[in-house]
C-alpha cells in the first residue's frame, strides 16, 4: 500500500467503490474532518453519521485497519504532527457568516497570544543577531514551510545574504556544514513536531 493509500484519506479513496452506502456515508463524515476519529468511540462515530456500530467496524476493516483503535491511533500521530486536516473542528450548519465570523475570532485570539508570550528582549537580541549576521537561512518542513517561505522574501529586502532550506533535492547536511557562529538559522515548525525533535 502506498503511503498516500496508508493515510485514512487515501485509503478511503482506494476503496470507495467498495464500500456500502452506509459505509460511504461515514466515509464522508470522516472526510470532512478525520480529527474526529481521533476523539470520538465507534459509537460516537456511528451517531454522528447515522450507522450502526457494526458498520463503523465493517468499514474499518474494509479499509485495512485491524481495528477502530489502529485507525483511531494513526489520527491522533496526525494531530500530533501537525495536519491541519486532522486539527479543523468538526463542521457545523452554520450560515456563512457564522463560520467566517468565528474564524476570525481565532485568528485573532492567536494574534494576541502571541504578542502575550513575545519577550521584548529576547525579541532584541534575534532582531541584533540577524542584523549583525553573514548569512541567515530559513528552514520550514512539511506545513511550515509557507510561513518559512514568508520570513525568507521578507529578509532579502534587508540582508544580504538569506537561504531558504530544504530546497528540492538538496541535502540539507551540505548547507549546514558550511554555517559558523557568525550565521543564524532560523527553523520554523509545529510546536508538537519541534518538542518531538528536540528530544531525540
Amino acid at each position: 500500500m502506498s503511503a498516500k493509500a496508508a493515510t485514512l484519506e487515501g485509503r478511503i479513496q482506494q476503496h470507495w467503490d467498495q464500500l456500502s452506502s452506509h459505509e460511504q456515508r461515514l466515509a464522508d463524515v470522516l472526510l470532512a474532518a478525520p480529527g474526529q476519529l481521533a476523539m470520538n468511540t465507534a459509537t460516537e462515530l456511528a451517531q454522528s453519521a447515522g450507522v450502526s456500530k457494526a458498520t463503523t467496524t465493517r468499514f474499518f476493516r474494509h479499509l485495512g485497519y485491524e481495528s477502530y483503535e489502529a485507525a483511531r491511533r494513526q489520527a491522533r500521530e496526525m494531530q500530533s504532527s501537525g495536519s491541519p486536516l486532522y486539527l479543523q473542528a468538526v463542521p457545523t450548519a452554520s450560515p456563512l457568516a457564522s463560520i467566517m465570523q468565528q474564524h476570525l475570532e481565532k485568528e485573532i485570539a492567536n494574534l494576541v497570544n502571541s504578542y502575550r508570550t513575545l519577550d521584548s528582549e529576547q525579541l532584541q537580541q534575534a532582531v541584533s543577531a540577524i542584523a549583525q549576521s553573514r548569512r541567515v537561512v530559513v528552514m520550514g518542513w512539511r506545513h511550515s514551510q509557507t510561513i518559512a517561505q514568508l520570513i525568507y522574501r521578507d529578509l532579502v529586502h534587508i540582508h544580504p545574504d538569506v537561504r531558504l532550506l530544504p530546497r528540492p533535492g538538496d541535502s540539507l547536511a551540505e548547507h549546514l556544514a558550511a554555517l559558523n557562529q557568525q550565521d543564524v538559522v532560523i527553523c520554523v515548525g509545529c510546536v508538537v513536531a519541534c518538542l518531538r525533535w528536540k528530544r531525540r
